[in-house]
């Protein structure tokens, strides 16, 4: 009776224990990963930022939440993926600003921006909200003021603006201004490709292939941290000379976004051919 009595009480605390952590909130962080300004793992010393992965369970519920923190210690985002669903291609990305105030919610399609989307001023209040389709605005797009009055009202379509209309803090109609912009080479791609050409020196050597390069384009439109990051075997004259002219590029349409002038990369391919 007493071996029969220890067995029951064995199996209603393994019962009790599985029900409890079946029905109620845990979490499971596996540790933290450092990132540098591509996003790319790296180690401690050369990190802009580190990221957490928290696994949170609730019944059958289990949601991964991926955040993201600059070396400060403060949170910069974070991706919520609800595994139940699986498999889990929609999450939501929640973005911070430095004070961790609510800056933007997104909505995503595996690493696509897809969806609703809402930004916010500091004091939480709505700043502007509507739609991503493949990572660009679609729809209609409104924004506010401070107090809620109506600020625009953009209807895009991929990406480009169809119609816009903005809007004084009085309501009446005002001169439009952009929400969105992407930064560009003054006459477009075209252009920046015949600058390219007329001002490359090519090494008298018979050299082919390709040099990739990557740059920011500034707020103000200039070009910054240009650098080389796939040259062409045995010419570093080839390195130096794409550097040289993307940096002397005139100075660019700088990109907004959110009424605001915004730091952009870029990455181009130059080709050096005989013919």
């Amino acid at each position: 009776m007493r071996l029969w009595n220890k067995a029951f009480q064995l199996r209603l605390a393994l019962f009790i224990c599985v029900f409890f952590s079946s029905t109620s909130f845990g979490q499971i962080n596996p540790g933290r990963t450092y990132f540098d300004s591509n996003k790319r793992d790296c180690d401690s010393i050369n990190a802009v930022g580190y990221r957490e992965i928290v696994y949170s369970f609730e019944g059958p519920k289990t949601i991964q939440t991926v955040q993201s923190y600059r070396m400060n210690g403060t949170l910069a985002s974070e991706s919520i993926h609800d595994q139940s669903h699986f498999p889990f291609e929609y999450s939501v990305r929640k973005k911070y600003d430095s004070l961790e105030q609510l800056k933007e919610v997104q909505h995503l399609y595996l690493d696509n921006l897809e969806g609703a989307f809402e930004k916010f001023y500091p004091n939480g209040a709505l700043k502007a909200k509507g739609n991503y389709h493949l990572n660009n605005y679609d729809d209609t797009l409104k924004g506010y003021y401070p107090n809620g009055a109506l600020k625009r009202m953009d209807v895009f379509c991929d990406g480009k603006l169809i119609e816009g209309k903005c809007f004084g803090i009085d309501g009446k109609d005002t001169t439009h201004f952009p929400f969105f912009q992407q930064a560009s080479f003054p006459g477009g791609n075209s252009e920046m490709m015949k600058y390219i050409s007329m001002n490359m020196m090519y090494p008298q050597d018979d050299v082919q292939g390709k040099c990739y390069l990557k740059y920011k384009v500034n707020p103000d439109g200039s070009i910054s941290d240009v650098a080389v990051i796939g040259g062409i075997a045995g010419c570093p004259h080839c390195d130096r000379e794409c550097i040289r002219v993307v940096k002397s590029m005139p100075k660019w349409i700088p990109a907004i976004d959110d009424e605001i002038f915004q730091e952009v990369y870029f990455s181009i391919p130059i080709t050096f051919s005989m013919e």
